[in-house]
């Protein structure tokens, strides 16, 4: 496989999921000619045959099993990556004004002041008054 179709991955998903593509084509809103025309376009391009069709809907070949264990894997990951980056900017911003020493001993003490699993981001700025008194 040149190169790898995320969007067909997904779809082959459903489409093994489902058992055939009439259930794809519930969950996904792609037409069954369509979702049978990608998933023959993904055998091509992988060069495997993945199904095999029957009156009753689609199972998996040995190669499609393979590949259905792989995409599950990406799929869980960027569900974790989609997850990660609704989180991080979901969350609530605590900023800290110090200067430099202050900076650097929050940085040292992080673990103790903050964590992934807390429910905001922390935010330090240094800031430095030149010239001040």
């Amino acid at each position: 496989m040149k190169d790898e179709n995320w969007d067909d991955l997904r779809l082959f998903l459903q489409v093994a999921g489902e058992g055939g593509l009439m259930g794809a084509e519930r969950r996904t809103g792609v037409s069954a000619p369509t979702l049978g025309r990608r998933m023959l376009a993904l055998e091509r391009a992988t060069g495997h045959s993945l199904f095999l069709r029957h009156s009753k809907g689609y199972s998996l070949t040995p190669d499609g099993e393979v590949l259905l264990a792989h995409v599950r894997a990406m799929d869980a990951e960027a569900n974790a990556i989609r997850l990660w980056n609704e989180n991080g900017y979901g969350l609530p911003i605590v900023s800290v004004a110090c200067d430099g020493w202050m900076a650097l001993f929050l940085a040292r003490h992080l673990p103790q002041i903050w964590g992934p699993a807390d429910p905001f981001r922390l935010c330090v700025k240094a800031t430095e008054t030149i010239g001040r008194p």
